[in-house]
């Protein structure tokens, strides 16, 4: 872990917002490796780090724009549906949640919420999937409910007025520089957390150049930064 800004002790955080897809759940590398699959059967060799990196936190309406920027391909509409079909059925088939997502979300003793870009009918879908709906229940907020999406802060704002607390007192989990800049946009502080297996150091570097007041390598890192707990490794 590597904090920027102040010790999160001299005024910790109300509440925790997390972002979901690379964040809570190793959704993110699914995505990318059968992208980088399907490519590879177009003659475009990608790899899932490269894909990952370019697609980060973007809204599906730009996907095809950056991709066809990455491989030089014109790419239809069959690709991404076929694309969205296989994610779909990977994630039905169950999917991981990141390292110490677990430990952390039943470790928490701040109030803590989901804020995603994703629609309220796939978050749900993912967080059964990897096994932690149980611990987040209806504490999740989707920018498709207000038609803003990251990097515009709305749905953190949301999130934080829902749950009774000011923007100001959050904390946002990010895997994304999108997501990092919708938090400073909200004026809350944030974390980029780099644990996830999508993550690089193409990744790393723009994240570190978004400034965020933590850089967490393990989730688990979290535990201690907002409560001042001192976690086993």
């Amino acid at each position: 872990m590597k904090e920027h800004g102040g010790p999160f002790s001299l005024n910790p955080p109300k509440l925790v917002i997390f972002d979901f897809d690379g964040t809570l759940a190793e959704t993110e590398v699914v995505a990318a490796r059968l992208i980088s699959d399907r490519l590879a059967a177009l003659g475009s060799h990608q790899s899932p780090a490269d894909i990952a990196a370019t697609l980060s936190g973007v809204s599906r309406a730009r996907e095809r724009e950056l991709l066809e920027d990455l491989t030089g391909l014109s790419l239809n509409d069959t690709f991404f549906d076929d694309i969205y079909e296989a994610w779909r059925e990977a994630m039905l088939s169950g999917v991981s949640p990141t390292p110490g997502t677990v430990e952390v979300l039943e470790g928490l003793t701040v109030p803590f919420c989901v804020a995603s870009n994703s629609s309220r009918k796939d978050l749900i879908l993912r967080m059964k999937s990897a096994g932690i709906f149980n611990l987040i229940g209806s504490r999740f907020f989707s920018s498709h409910d207000i038609g803003l999406h990251k990097p515009d802060p709305a749905v953190f704002l949301l999130a934080a007025e829902a749950m009774g607390v000011a923007p100001a007192d959050c904390v946002v989990i990010e895997d994304s520089t999108t997501g990092l800049e919708a938090a400073h946009r909200a004026g809350m502080r944030c974390c980029a957390f780099v644990g996830a297996a999508h993550q690089s150091e193409r990744m790393y570097a723009a994240l570190e150049g978004c400034r965020p007041d933590a850089v967490l390598t393990k989730m688990s890192d979290l535990l201690r930064l907002v409560q001042g707990r001192v976690t086993p490794h």
